[in-house]
């Protein structure tokens, strides 16, 4: 209620009260002929599993190549 008194109810909302995940420890990668492999640890968790990875590669020039997804095998 307010000086005009009640008014219409909001719609029910849910949050999820989590941190966003920690640096990722190490990162490796490897040479496969025209290829590079990339593994990482995971992170420490801080509330939900990591469900999908966006993985950035910088090219020399500072412009960044698309962007590759992977999914997360967080357990």
């Amino acid at each position: 209620m307010n000086k005009y008194g009640w008014g219409d109810f909001s719609p029910i909302i849910s949050i999820i009260a989590a941190l966003a995940p920690s640096i990722t420890p190490v990162i490796t990668t490897v040479q496969l002929g025209a290829e590079v492999g990339i593994s990482w640890g995971l992170p420490p968790k801080n509330g939900l599993a990591i469900t999908k990875y966006d993985v950035l590669f910088q090219h020399k020039n500072g412009s960044y190549l698309p962007t590759s997804s992977c999914l997360g095998t967080d357990p």
